[in-house]
């Protein structure tokens, strides 16, 4: 990363940062790009930019890419193709108006399924759920 940002003058190299520092970074974003090449769980990252409202570029494998929905919160692209990054990146910027919608859609996202509110009243639905499927056995 470092190597590349001294070659281009669009990269800057930020470093490590402070957690707080990184969501403001993150919500100045114009989207976030998650190039992962694996099979990831969940995409905590993802999360995280919607809820400072920013698109989220994904590659198409697994959960990961499963939170983003294309042209609604984000894109995806090809895992481990650089130019199916490049085209996607490149589409996204020739439609600045789309920007703002795809900002709005991501904290829609996150307000509708990931507040602290949200998890809480879901997993109270879990745990009544097995308690109720609990007594049926009795």
């Amino acid at each position: 990363m470092q190597q590349a940002a001294q070659r281009s003058p669009k990269i800057e190299y930020l470093g490590r940062k402070p957690l707080p520092e990184v969501y403001d970074l993150l919500g100045e974003a114009i989207f976030l790009v998650v190039p992962s090449l694996w099979y990831e769980t969940f995409g905590r990252v993802v999360v995280e930019a919607y809820a400072k409202g920013t698109p989220v570029l994904v590659s198409n494998l697994g959960a990961i890419a499963e939170l983003v929905i294309p042209e609604q919160t984000g894109f995806h692209f090809q895992a481990g193709d650089s130019s199916s990054l490049a085209a996607t990146v490149d589409r996204l910027l020739a439609q600045p108006q789309q920007l703002q919608h795809l900002r709005q859609q991501a904290r829609l996202q996150f307000e509708t399924y990931y507040t602290a509110e949200k998890n809480y009243q879901q997993l109270m639905e879990i745990y009544q759920s097995v308690c109720a499927k609990g007594t049926a056995y009795k």
